[in-house]
């Protein structure tokens, strides 16, 4: 009889282990009682202000950027795959987004207004085959928080807000209670990235900019007769600075790496011009006193400098390395000492400024050196030096207003 009881109760327990399961797998499974048609012809994106339309399949394969301010239309068509019967009345759907004033048209019925609506909440649209849903709503501006690596430097742990391409969203989430604390299922998002004509420009600008200071500092490589340490470390540095103006373009500041990039390239400009035949017939055209009080007006440059012009093998590139050294030292104090700047950190920019100023004197003496002397690509030097002290002045003057900005 003790036997038969405790069989009894084994299988018992067996099976209310096997129904409890059943029930709690139950509870957590997800109904699903809509799909997304992404193919139907009712569901589809127009930007209003263009009237150009992508398929809502297409468009979330394109991701594509959609300028702030244009109002758009987005039509979704839904179809119910469970049988009206098995749908709680409870059930409803949530819409989420950050466009502009939204609002949502479901089927032509009610039309909600708001970031957050709920929609098909009632037992006869439960019946419903299939409908459609309507959102409109304007393109936010580009406007992005930014934290971290990809905030600002020396202020990680603080967000900030910048200008980029911000995500655009469209959230929708089937409920199952009309509180929406209780997802059964949700739809892919919609997303794409809102910017304007502006922004969008000013980083293809920046990035010719960058394109253009390589060029100009490749110069150097072209020109000099062997690869030492001085031109691989001026190099090195350069690439250092256009990367951190890309980093900075791309990460909300697009203005400032526009301008800082345009008063790189225009400090870098003049290294362009060089070329080695043209030096070689200029330094030739100068007579020793001319060399030798070209000279001395180096004399207060770093050692590495000064051994790189003085042994006779290198004589001819007096004013090459002179020129390209003057020009590359501005631009680097311009560049590699702003790119190192945190906010309020006013005295580096102030001694930026003032490695800037002594770039210019430096300039100032060679221009009055060279003007000793008749030859014409001297002359044609001095030219280019009044273009470098000019745009080395605009370098200036950035960091100035950087200066008052912050």
């Amino acid at each position: 009889m003790k036997n038969k009881v405790f069989a009894f109760w084994i299988v018992f327990s067996l099976l209310f282990a096997v129904l409890s399961m059943n029930v709690l797998a139950q509870k957590e499974e997800s109904l699903k009682p809509l799909v997304l048609n992404e193919y139907s012809q009712d569901s589809f994106l127009i930007d209003k202000e263009t009237g150009q339309k992508w398929e809502l399949k297409e468009f979330k394969e394109k991701k594509p950027k959609l300028i702030s301010g244009h109002k758009i239309e987005v039509s979704l068509y839904f179809e119910r795959v469970k049988d009206a019967s098995v749908i709680p009345s409870t059930y409803c759907l949530g819409i989420t987004s950050n466009l502009i004033s939204m609002s949502v048209n479901f089927a032509d019925v009610e039309v909600k207004q708001g970031d957050n609506v709920t929609i098909w909440d009632k037992e006869e649209y439960h019946r419903w085959e299939h409908f459609t849903i309507t959102i409109e709503g304007y393109v936010p501006d580009p406007k992005v928080t930014l934290k971290g690596y990809s905030g600002e430097p020396h202020f990680e742990n603080i967000e900030v807000e910048g200008i980029g391409n911000k995500e655009v969203y469209i959230s929708i989430v089937v409920y199952k209670n009309i509180e929406k604390t209780e997802r059964d299922s949700e739809f892919d998002m919609i997303t794409f990235y809102a910017t304007n004509t502006t922004l969008e420009n000013l980083k293809k600008d920046t990035e010719d900019n960058l394109v253009s200071i390589s060029n100009n500092v490749n110069v150097l490589k072209s020109i000099f007769p062997y690869q030492n340490n001085v031109t691989i470390g001026i190099e090195n540095k350069f690439q250092k600075v256009t990367q951190d103006i890309a980093n900075l373009s791309s990460n909300g500041h697009p203005g400032w790496a526009f301008t800082i990039s345009t008063d790189l390239k225009d400090a870098t400009e003049s290294l362009s011009g060089l070329k080695k035949p043209e030096i070689r017939t200029l330094v030739h055209s100068m007579n020793k006193d001319e060399i030798k009080e070209l000279g001395s007006t180096i004399k207060d440059l770093p050692v590495e400098y000064q051994k790189l012009i003085y042994p006779s093998k290198t004589k001819n590139y007096i004013l090459l390395l002179i020129l390209a050294i003057v020009l590359c030292i501005g631009g680097i104090f311009f560049g590699y000492n702003l790119k190192k700047i945190p906010v309020s950190h006013d005295p580096e920019i102030k001694k930026a400024i003032e490695d800037i100023d002594e770039t210019i004197n430096g300039i100032t003496k060679l221009r009055n050196v060279l003007a000793t002397s008749k030859a014409k690509e001297a002359q044609d030097a001095i030219k280019g030096l009044w273009e470098a002290d000019k745009k080395l002045s605009s370098a200036k003057n950035t960091l100035k207003l950087l200066l008052k900005v912050h």
